[in-house]
């Protein structure tokens, strides 16, 4: 490997390496932001009209109930824009890694099997489309939840719940031990450092 490839590798390592950590950040972001969403919605759905019997009214009157419900959907509505906004973010991310995978330039690519240290250009191409590969999925998944929390009724207490486990599930992303991911994240930490 001559000296430019070498910088080459070592800048795209460099960006794998750092856009992996800021998605960790930005999952953990969005999934406070859904999970509070989940609960401003069953909070609007408990004070509910047809809930009020259950309560009482003794101790609230009915313009405060109701004004406290529309506080709650309102704060659920702000909840979903700050929540596309970190999708946003994640975007970016999924785009950092795209420029990476350009920088290091056309040429022979091997797959990502998880064994072979990240240390050439081949094996880069080939961990940097299965991150891109990956982040994508679970960005196009997590849209899609977005635009069915967008679009739901607010009594659909089941169906948020599986909205909020399929998110945190992150069927794509998860780095847990022994996932594709994980493994292309702990190679490329030990490649940086040992390059840097």
């Amino acid at each position: 490997m001559d000296r430019k490839e070498r910088l080459a590798v070592s800048k795209a390592l460099q960006s794998l390496v750092r856009t992996l950590r800021q998605w960790e950040a930005a999952d953990a972001i969005s999934c406070q932001e859904v999970d509070q969403c989940v609960k401003c919605v069953a909070k609007c759905e408990y004070m509910a009209p047809d809930f009020m019997g259950l309560m009482g009214t003794s101790a609230l009157c009915e313009d405060a109930l109701n004004m406290a419900r529309v506080c709650s959907f309102f704060k659920s509505i702000d909840m979903l824009k700050r929540l596309s906004k970190v999708l946003d973010d994640m975007k970016g991310l999924v785009d950092n890694l795209i420029n990476a995978s350009s920088d290091l330039g056309e040429g022979p690519k091997m797959p990502f099997t998880g064994t072979k240290r990240l240390t050439s250009a081949p094996l880069l191409r080939g961990a940097l489309d299965l991150a891109i590969e990956s982040l994508s999925s679970e960005l196009s998944l997590r849209r899609s939840l977005l635009n069915i929390l967008h679009e739901m009724d607010r009594g659909e207490q089941e169906e948020l719940r599986r909205v909020l486990i399929i998110w945190n599930e992150r069927p794509f992303s998860y780095l847990r031990e022994g996932s594709p991911l994980h493994s292309l994240s702990k190679l490329a930490n030990a490649a940086h450092e040992s390059i840097a």
